[in-house]
């Protein structure tokens, strides 16, 4: 792994109702040459020990994180090489009341220093058991914030760094996140017509 190279990391979930579920995250590789299997493994263990977790406290125990796949990717957003994959494996930790429509989703943005260049994730998989009244409830506010601060953070890779943000395709440029963003107590909608893509 080079400097300035952009890793997106598709994030692979098993929700009932529905074929496929994707989130796609972007970083930058930032620092010393390291061996690309040293990325993968940050990645894994990122996903294994930092978001999966987080995420299973408002998703349903039928759903899971099951998997990632890590390319490098040119700033048009074709595959340079692919880095490898790994087995995730993490279920939801809410006793099944109803899971949520495939479709219906948590929300989180991710902001740059560009107004109209943001970074987007719809989270799948929660319970119905954390909606009141139309509105997640605390308890996924509170996941859909720690998910959030988490995104918006670097990984370190001590003589290196994975930074967090998006490409934006027009311009053929890399934006780094800002550390703002926004969660949202508002169900949202999602729509999966194609496989293979996620956000």
């Amino acid at each position: 792994m080079n400097d300035d190279e952009i890793v997106r990391v598709a994030a692979s979930y098993t929700v009932p109702g529905s074929s496929q579920v994707l989130n796609i995250f972007y970083w930058q590789f930032a620092g010393s040459t390291i061996a690309d299997s040293v990325v993968l493994d940050a990645l894994d263990t990122w996903f294994t020990d930092v978001w999966a977790p987080a995420w299973a406290v408002a998703a349903s125990e039928e759903a899971s994180l099951d998997a990632i796949d890590v390319d490098v990717v040119n700033l048009n957003g074709t595959v340079a090489r692919n880095v490898g994959q790994a087995a995730i494996a993490v279920p939801g930790d809410q006793t099944v009341t109803d899971t949520n429509a495939a479709a219906v989703a948590a929300y989180i943005k991710a902001n740059t220093i560009f107004p109209k260049s943001r970074g987007s994730k719809y989270i799948p998989g929660f319970t119905e058991g954390v909606t009141a009244d139309g509105l997640w409830t605390t308890t996924a506010t509170n996941v859909l914030f720690d998910l959030l601060l988490e995104w918006l953070e670097p990984l370190d890779l001590l003589t290196a760094e994975l930074n967090p943000g998006i490409i934006r395709r027009v311009q053929q440029a890399w934006a780094n996140f800002n550390f703002s963003g926004d969660t949202s107590d508002v169900p949202a909608y999602q729509r999966r017509r194609k496989p293979g893509v996620g956000s």
